[in-house]
């Protein structure tokens, strides 16, 4: 079960870990993470083409 301390720890470690991999600050990371989710979520919805 995903408790809230949980979801905050992986939210936290795809941040960093994106943030690592672009080598770009900790508030484009998130906004990448945010925006890859975006994308995964409306592929699943047939969204995008």
């Amino acid at each position: 079960m995903n408790t809230p301390n949980t979801m905050f720890v992986d939210a936290y470690e795809r941040v960093r870990d994106t943030a690592e991999k672009l080598k770009v600050d900790w508030c484009t990371a998130a906004h990448t993470v945010a925006i890859l989710r975006l994308e995964f979520v409306y592929k699943e919805r047939g969204i995008f083409p």
